[in-house]
């Protein structure tokens, strides 16, 4: 079983008979697309959710509830896809940063090699600095 909760703005719309979105209006912008939602509940639109949990389980439908106006609406769902944004995943993370010195680096790297030539000379330098090892 895996479970999501998800704050924000949600807007809850149908796009066709069994087939619903769910479109967080602010920061950071998840995105739920439901198919095959089995419910009784009529969807006015637009509806706006505050809050919205997914619950996963392993061959059975997938429970999405939705915190309409005080009040939880739950439904069943064949699929449910979850898009988030790529920069809050990529925040925790150690990568490297291009200083102004880097920047400059591969400037000239990148201006040398459209000179005629340019290129030749990149693999001269770079053998010389390796100490004349050739790079497989």
């Amino acid at each position: 079983m895996l479970q999501r909760s998800l704050s924000g703005e949600f807007q809850v719309e149908a796009l066709g008979p069994e087939t619903w979105s769910a479109t967080n209006r602010r920061p950071p912008g998840q995105i739920l697309l439901l198919r095959r939602v089995q419910t009784t509940a009529t969807l006015r639109a637009p509806t706006f959710a505050a809050e919205v949990t997914v619950t996963w389980n392993a061959g059975q439908a997938v429970a999405v509830t939705f915190l309409i106006d005080g009040q939880n609406v739950s439904v069943a769902a064949g699929a449910v896809f979850l898009h988030e944004p790529a920069a809050p995943l990529y925040d925790g993370l150690p990568l490297p940063v291009f200083t102004l010195s880097m920047r400059r680096f591969w400037r000239r790297v990148f201006w040398l090699v459209r000179l005629p030539g340019g290129r030749l000379l990149l693999r001269w330098l770079a053998r010389r600095r390796t100490g004349g090892a050739r790079p497989d």
